[in-house]
């Protein structure tokens, strides 16, 4: 039904040492909306995406995908979305054996 809200950031901070990344970021997106993220380098876009994902911790605020919080569904929030992103973030160190 259009109007169902599909993912939901509410004053969503994070900052990394010496870095703010995020600070008090909200961001609606309902059933049938589609959203790109644009910036320059280190505007945030990475950043909100892992947070979504939780993998990375947030430091304020909340986040729920589907009307799941994404802290404490962590693996329903990961089945219920896809994600492509630009690095694959395996190490270099493992092979196929």
């Amino acid at each position: 039904m259009p109007g169902e809200i599909v993912l939901e950031m509410k004053d969503i901070s994070k900052k990394f040492p010496g870095v703010l990344a995020l600070d008090h970021a909200n961001l609606e997106i309902q059933k049938g909306e589609v959203h790109i993220l644009l910036g320059e380098n280190g505007a945030g876009k990475s950043t909100t995406i892992k947070l979504i994902l939780d993998l990375i911790k947030r430091d304020k605020g909340s986040i729920t995908v589907l009307g799941k919080d994404n802290k404490t569904h962590f693996r329903l929030t990961k089945e219920d979305i896809g994600v492509v992103m630009d690095e694959v973030g395996i190490s270099a160190c493992l092979n196929a054996r």
